[in-house]
């Protein structure tokens, strides 16, 4: 049986047995001049089966690094080889296009840089790429993955306090309308919770694949009622492919928001597995989704929940579902019965929508680095570092309001870095500006108001476009990534 494995590992692939093997619908990748088969497995990915359909046929080397605990990269993955891939004499990863001017684009600075900047011209790819792979591994040894709990005690503190809070002036109603009080830290608690459910959810707390997911599932179900499984699933496509209109569930807002032109007809979602076609209604909301921005973000909760149950009842991949279903029960116990502890249905029915709507900044921090940035193919072959730039935005803030932003300000950071102690995003900065500099590549950061506006005008432009369509029955091809 060793033998045999043994033999299967060192199995030279050529180009076309990659090629056959996808096209019979297995989901076959490189790693680091290595093919691996995840076929079997893609169903107990905890990150989802469709992050996995994403890097099949492709050289998958700085996703894979990125976004894995290295126990996973030196335990687990080995078992999935079924060869290796012999490198190209020439640009072994793929190109990718950069700006050439510019290189980095600071608060300091007097400029507006246009959007789509790092597609003006090319460069080497490969060379990027290695040096990205440089700098990762540089962090790696100078500790900067290394958690500080100290940060998370704090953290957790803080947590402890807002929900106490919230359920001390719920349930004891101190004074008149300590119910309002009440929702606005109860929305609080939810809001830097999500936090360190983003971090557990990348395996950045304590690097351990089932611990971060367990802490997380707690937070994110059993104290949220939301599912961590399907915000895994979809969140991990947003990582890898960023606002690809085809591939990025992120931005895939339609009927609500029309992201990118190419929703002003019809266009293939891979991660819906449907047509999405142009109408009436979409255009209708389209046409004014930038004074609609704030107001459909604030009942975003409302559609977490729908988009959690869906999965848990629906959905093909079951990575600790039951473990889910028990907490999202726990949720609904604890939730109603402080809802039932407050003087009437009036109240009950108030606070719930004043806590849900309060948790609305959330989805406009979420949402702020991706909206403003460009939403397209982007340049045939791009490499990973290039596309999390180009499509990414950071916010800059001073350091006191790094509690409030929860890491979130520094989207392009942790992009290129997901696993990173959000901690430690700050520290990194200097880093990838002297990186981005080497190789003319544009790391986009703005003030908060700044990319709000960013974000507006971006949909406005849309919404100018989209009022000018018509609506027809043509359809679209699906780009291939």
């Amino acid at each position: 049986m060793g033998k045999r494995l043994d033999g299967r590992r060192r199995r030279v692939w050529s180009q076309k047995e990659l090629d056959e093997a996808v096209h019979a619908g297995r989901a076959v990748f490189i790693y680091d001049s290595a093919v691996y088969d995840m076929t079997r497995w893609l169903p107990n990915h905890p990150g989802g089966r469709l992050a996995v359909e994403r890097l099949v046929g492709r050289d998958a080397t700085d996703v894979i690094r990125v976004m894995h605990p290295q126990d996973v990269l030196q335990r687990m993955l080995p078992y999935f080889r079924v060869g290796t891939f012999p490198a190209p004499e020439k640009n072994p990863l793929p190109m990718c296009s950069t700006d050439t001017s510019n290189a980095c684009q600071t608060p300091d600075q007097s400029w507006h840089k246009d959007k789509d900047s790092n597609k003006d011209k090319g460069t080497d790819g490969d060379t990027i790429s290695h040096d990205f792979r440089k700098l990762n591994d540089q962090l790696h040894e100078a500790g900067f993955f290394e958690t500080r709990y100290s940060a998370y005690v704090w953290e957790f503190v803080r947590l402890t306090l807002f929900f106490a809070a919230a359920i001390y002036l719920g349930v004891a109603n101190p004074f008149r309308y300590a119910w309002v009080a009440s929702a606005i830290v109860l929305s609080m608690f939810w809001h830097q919770a999500s936090f360190v459910v983003h971090d557990a959810g990348h395996n950045g707390i304590t690097h351990r694949r089932g611990v971060d997911y367990v802490l997380g599932a707690f937070l994110a179900c059993g104290m949220g009622g939301l599912s961590i499984g399907w915000w895994k699933k979809s969140h991990n496509v947003h990582h890898i492919i960023t606002n690809h209109p085809e591939h990025d569930p992120d931005i895939q807002l339609v009927p609500f928001f029309a992201l990118s032109e190419r929703y002003f007809g019809a266009t293939f979602s891979t991660y819906h597995n449907k047509m999405l076609h142009w109408n009436r209604v979409w255009r209708l909301f389209a046409q004014f989704q930038h004074y609609l921005y704030y107001i459909i973000l604030a009942f975003g909760r409302f559609n977490l929940f729908v988009q959690g149950w869906l999965y848990l009842a629906f959905d093909a991949d079951k990575y600790r579902r039951n473990l889910e279903i028990v907490l999202q029960c726990c949720y609904w116990a604890w939730y109603s019965y402080f809802l039932a502890c407050l003087p009437d249905t009036t109240t009950r029915l108030l606070h719930v929508l004043l806590s849900f709507v309060g948790t609305s900044i959330l989805h406009v921090q979420i949402t702020l680095s991706h909206f403003g940035m460009p939403a397209d193919d982007g340049p045939e072959g791009e490499c990973f570092a290039a596309r999390q730039l180009r499509t990414t935005m950071d916010v800059d803030c001073p350091w006191w309001l790094d509690w409030f932003h929860g890491g979130l300000q520094f989207q392009a950071l942790h992009h290129l870095f997901p696993q990173l102690p959000r901690h430690r995003l700050r520290s990194i900065q200097p880093l990838v500006i002297e990186f981005c500099r080497k190789h003319n590549l544009v790391y986009t950061y703005h003030s908060f108001y700044e990319c709000n506006r960013m974000v507006l005008s971006s949909m406005r432009r849309l919404a100018i476009k989209a009022a000018a369509t018509t609506i027809t029955t043509t359809t679209t091809t699906t780009t291939t990534i």
